[in-house]
């Protein structure tokens, strides 16, 4: 799925702020897609590790901050911390964060377009 198919299911799907007993279950097609809109957000600089957590944690899992962190096995304090951008976590804290999305932290290229270059790039032996 490229950027360009991407952004428009961001659009479609708005972003919870914060996890309601009412609302209702997210398909998995629908968290999916979610997944890969956020993670757009995050590749493109359109969002924060933190930012792009907490909507993980939101929108894909529907979790309060209190449950994901006895999920992660970390503070709710470093959660938020994380969350809101403050502080300064340790790789092992960030992988700990997101790996129940199947995240962990890498080198990504500042520049957009050697990402869209990378993600399209086809290895030729």
């Amino acid at each position: 799925m490229s950027s360009d198919q991407i952004k428009p299911i961001l659009k479609k799907i708005t972003l919870r702020k914060r996890v309601s007993q009412n609302s209702e279950s997210v398909s998995t097609q629908e968290r999916e897609q979610l997944m890969l809109g956020i993670l757009n957000g995050l590749l493109m600089g359109e969002m924060t590790q933190g930012q792009a957590l907490m909507a993980l944690r939101i929108n894909v899992l529907n979790m309060k901050q209190n449950q994901y962190a006895q999920l992660i096995k970390l503070s709710i304090k470093t959660l938020s911390d994380l969350e809101q951008g403050k502080g300064n976590m340790s790789q092992d804290t960030v992988n700990q964060a997101f790996r129940p999305f199947g995240l962990t932290t890498s080198i990504v290229p500042i520049k957009k377009s050697l990402i869209m270059d990378a993600l399209n790039y086809e290895f030729k032996s």
